[in-house]
């Protein structure tokens, strides 16, 4: 179903007709026995519109099998709406777009930059997508990818949290595609989904960017959780406290804090005055709790009943153990927890590459860098 033809010899792309051009050039082929040649295979073909309303060109019934003949309605929608967002971006574009051992499923261009954007709604491996990309490198085009089922080789990496997303590579530009019941288009990026069109537009516009860090640099709004620990000398088990480490960076991704910030951040003086705050309510005073004081020469919670002081290595390692728990049982191990607002003296950097897209007015992880 390609959504370019030739009609009496002249290229037409259906994208860029109106509901009504489109009909009176049907109504024109009808009438004039004008001819319509598919560029795909060179087959005749006839101007049609899917239930979905999307204008293209078929197959006439009986010409020969063409890799296109089958090819999905969201598929062809998702061509349709790259399309357009390119032509509203003020880049040329069109479908099927063949080169040296590459054909488009949408080649954009503007000047000498010229931009290949490839629509994956069946399964490829990632070495064939790997393989595609450096042909189109080759021949200087820029490619990306939009995939409806990722290669499971590019899950990302578990210091981002926030919902299904994938691995950053400067050299693929890949994202997840998702389709909606009556087949509108969206791309999840960072925890969020943004309309397929309006993120090609942010893309052509230079709005995306790759960025080898996270970088946040606001005050943090994090969760101070407590929960039960084992004493390693009497076996006592009383109440720690952990701080939740996922991070807002400054585009807003989500993303976990070093194991040392973790670690610097169980004896932070918001998180001590927030706790001495909780200890005083109805629900922290009933808590079993060491105190939390110096041990040694160090700051250290420890046990109530030996006062043996908890290294945070033992404290973090439960923590873990229970966030584990808590996602397959909600928040049941969890015996309290609140909120508390985490000033940063210094610009935190968490090395996760990552495409950054920050909310309108907002900075980008690798600003003046």
């Amino acid at each position: 179903m390609p959504l370019r033809s030739f009609v009496d010899g002249v290229e037409i792309l259906a994208s860029a007709l109106s509901e009504t051009e489109w009909e009176a050039l049907r109504e024109r082929v009808a009438a004039e026995g004008l001819t319509v040649t598919l560029p795909c295979c060179g087959a005749e073909g006839f101007l049609r519109r899917n239930h979905l309303g999307t204008q293209h060109f078929a197959h006439k019934p009986g010409a020969s099998s063409c890799e296109m003949e089958g090819e999905t309605v969201q598929h062809l929608g998702a061509k349709d709406e790259i399309v357009r967002a390119c032509r509203a971006s003020a880049y040329a574009a069109s479908t099927e777009i063949p080169g040296e051992g590459w054909r488009a499923d949408v080649l954009a261009w503007r000047g000498k930059t010229r931009i290949a954007f490839e629509v994956q709604w069946s399964f490829l491996r990632l070495d064939e997508c790997e393989f595609r990309q450096t042909r189109y490198a080759q021949d200087g085009v820029r490619g990306c990818w939009f995939f409806r089922k990722p290669p499971p080789a590019l899950l990302r990496d578990t210091r981002v949290r926030g919902g299904p997303a994938l691995k950053a590579r400067q050299d693929l530009p890949l994202f997840h595609l998702i389709a909606s019941a009556d087949n509108h288009f969206s791309v999840e990026l960072n925890g969020q989904q943004y309309a397929l069109s309006a993120f090609v537009r942010r893309l052509l516009a230079g709005n995306i960017r790759y960025c080898t860090e996270a970088t946040a640099t606001e005050t943090q709004s994090a969760e101070v959780m407590l929960y039960e620990c084992p004493c390693p000398r009497c076996g006592y088990r009383s109440v720690v406290h952990a701080v939740d480490t996922l991070l807002r960076a400054d585009c807003g991704l989500h993303v976990s804090a070093p194991t040392s910030n973790a670690e610097a951040l169980l004896y932070d003086a918001h998180v001590a005055a927030a706790l001495a705050n909780y200890r005083v309510t109805l629900e922290g005073s009933a808590l079993r709790m060491g105190e939390l004081k110096l041990r040694d020469g160090a700051m250290s919670q420890g046990c109530p009943r030996c006062d043996r002081a908890y290294a945070p290595r033992e404290i973090l390692a439960e923590y873990h153990a229970l966030l584990r728990r808590a996602r397959e049982d909600d928040d049941a191990q969890w015996l309290g927890r609140f909120p508390v607002a985490l000033p940063l003296r210094d610009a935190l950097r968490v090395p996760v590459p990552h495409w950054c897209c920050p909310a309108e007015g907002g900075a980008y992880c690798c600003e003046g860098r």
